[in-house]
């Protein structure tokens, strides 16, 4: 064989000049990735796209749901509530009613006893010490009604009004439902004293609405002013409710019951709740409301 030949059949001699040190394909070209691969990524972020989408709409009725949930069950307790709240009102009148027929039957022995003690004493202004047991449990009953009763049923008036005064105003409502309760105004004492008027000024003409407890209380001090009206008229003893004093009368322990924020020594402003008195002798000694220092 010749040297041409030689040249030939040697592949690093190729006369087709190809290059006896190939070099290998560049990266971007062995990282394309098939069609194949293209596809099957698009299917899964276009799952991933979905199952996103589902969790969200999940989430929100999740959150829908529970609101809902939330609600009835706020609404179950203000119903629950509201039954309670009426079982016990109802459960408090009942106990309310039961205590004051009790109440009632006790003084009622307590007045006939004493009526059969001072039966045979006539009206005049010597009466027996036995005469004016009866009148003392009065005297009490209208301490009790006086200082407790009537301040708790004023209350939600002077809180709707928002005097300037708080104090003062209450006083001088306190002593409107007095002179309403035991003032002289012709009316028969055994008829018992105007219910309608007391409610008048306990409510400012209607323009105040009382809940039920005020409601009850308004009931309960009609009840208990009727009940003393008539117990006392029943005695056929010389009674009388000392509603005024004289003009320029100061203050006096001895004389008059002078609650906060009234004053011992300062002039007498008006008599608050009326003194008791019986055949000339005081049971019950005048609440009097004195001229504050700035109208002095």
């Amino acid at each position: 064989m010749n040297d041409q030949g030689l040249q030939d059949a040697d592949p690093t001699h190729s006369s087709a000049g190809v290059d006896p040190n190939p070099k290998p394909q560049s990266a971007k070209q062995t990282e394309s990735p098939p069609p194949l691969q293209e596809e099957s990524e698009h299917q899964m972020a276009t799952l991933w796209s979905g199952i996103q989408q589902w969790l969200s709409r999940w989430g929100d009725d999740a959150r829908r749901g529970s609101d809902e949930r939330v609600r009835e069950l706020n609404e179950k307790i203000d119903t629950l509530s509201k039954e309670l709240t009426d079982r016990l009102e109802e459960a408090l009148a009942v106990t309310e009613r039961r205590f004051d027929q009790q109440q009632k039957n006790v003084d009622l022995i307590r007045e006939n006893l004493d009526l059969l003690r001072a039966m045979g004493v006539e009206t005049r202004t010597d009466l027996t010490l036995g005469a004016f047991l009866p009148h003392q449990r009065f005297a009490a009953r209208l301490d009790t009604l006086y200082s407790q009763r009537l301040q708790l049923l004023i209350g939600p008036r002077t809180t709707a009004e928002h005097p300037p005064n708080t104090l003062l105003r209450e006083a001088q409502l306190v002593q409107q439902m007095c002179l309403t309760l035991f003032g002289s105004d012709g009316r028969d004492p055994r008829n018992g004293p105007d219910l309608t008027r007391l409610n008048r000024i306990v409510t400012s003409d209607g323009e105040v609405e009382l809940s039920p407890q005020h409601l009850r209380l308004l009931n309960r001090v009609g009840r208990e002013a009727t009940d003393l009206c008539r117990a006392i008229a029943d005695t056929g003893h010389p009674t009388q409710f000392i509603f005024e004093v004289e003009p320029g009368t100061v203050a006096d322990p001895k004389k008059h019951r002078i609650p906060p924020p009234s004053e011992a020594g300062r002039p007498v402003a008006f008599v608050m709740c009326p003194g008791y008195q019986v055949a000339d002798r005081p049971m019950l000694l005048p609440t009097v409301f004195t001229e504050p220092r700035d109208m002095g």
